[in-house]
This record gives C-alpha cells, sequence and structure tokens, in this order.
C-alpha cells in the first residue's frame, strides 16, 4: 500500500504561458515551395503518436522499428523495472511480518560400550520443528519515508521513458 507523504505541495505558478510577449497567431509567408501563412492555435491537445495522424505508413514503420531497437528505450526500461523491483522488495521487507518455518529430522544411534555401560546399541529419531515471526517497528517513520523515497524514483523513472519515447520520434 503506497502511502503519500504528510508534506504541503506548493501551489503552481499562475502564468498562462512560457515566453514574456504573446506569440503571433500567424506566421510570415515565404516565397518557397509550401511557404503559405500558417496559423498557430494554442491549447490545441497534440496525440501521443502525432506522427501517425502524417498517414506515412513507411514514417510509422521506421519509428516503431526505432523503438524495437533504440538502446536507450531499453536501457530506460530497465531502470524502471529496477525501481519498481526495489519498491516492491523493500515494501515486503518492512511493511510485513517475516516468518520463518524449519522442520527437521534426525536419526541418532548410541551405543551403551562408549559410556562403560553393557547392552546394545540403540537407536532413536529426534524431531524438530521450530516457527520464527519478527517485524521491523517504524517507530521514528524512516521506513516509511524509505519507501517514499523509492515509489518516487519508480515513478520518476517512469515518467523518463514516457519522455524518451517521444523524444526519440
Amino acid at each position: 500500500m503506497r502511502r503519500l507523504p504528510d508534506f504541503q505541495r506548493p501551489t503552481a505558478p499562475d502564468v498562462a504561458r512560457y515566453t514574456a510577449t504573446p506569440v503571433a497567431d500567424r506566421t510570415a509567408s515565404a516565397p518557397t515551395q509550401f511557404g503559405e501563412t500558417q496559423r498557430l492555435v494554442e491549447g490545441l491537445p497534440i496525440e501521443t503518436q502525432w506522427w501517425q495522424s502524417l498517414g506515412s505508413s513507411t514514417l510509422d514503420g521506421l519509428i516503431n522499428e526505432a523503438f524495437h531497437v533504440s538502446p536507450t528505450l531499453a536501457s530506460i526500461s530497465a531502470n524502471l523495472r529496477q525501481a519498481q523491483e526495489l519498491l516492491a522488495a523493500q515494501a515486503g521487507s518492512t511493511q510485513y511480518p517475516q516468518v520463518d518455518v524449519a522442520l527437521g529430522s534426525q536419526r541418532q544411534q548410541m551405543s551403551p560400550s562408549s559410556q562403560g555401560l553393557s547392552g546394545d546399541a540403540r537407536q532413536f529419531s529426534l524431531y524438530n520443528a521450530s516457527v520464527g515471526v519478527h517485524y521491523n517497528l517504524d517507530l521514528a517513520g524512516g521506513n516509511r519515508r524509505a519507501l517514499e523515497a523509492l515509489a518516487a524514483r519508480a515513478d520518476y523513472r517512469r515518467f523518463e521513458l514516457n519522455a524518451a519515447r517521444p523524444a526519440l520520434a
């Protein structure tokens, strides 16, 4: 179970654009092929796989191939899996009690002559069973903070992968 940190998130800045002055809504025309005036639309949603809207199967194939053979995406995906596994391992070892169960048996033979006694050798069986339960108490919240840090690292790796695909495209 993922817990949210108990600190307060700062408020987002109140800005409408990234530039100091408004951007023109049209471009200038150029005396070249396809040099007509272009209209800029602010706030228009862009598809994640924007290249598919161009309708070029060759471009689609090239970008899909780039996704499959990219060592950068493979590395980032591996980093994401590693961060997720580290989070799962740490959560499993700190949030839940650990239980150890052991069973054992031994067969022993004892000769009374080794103790200076007379008689036949004796055999006996010894059976052991044990259960151990331990839990790591988190009185100061260190384990919870460590889990939050690992969850943030996994989120960062996921965002990094989500950003790498459009950058590669």
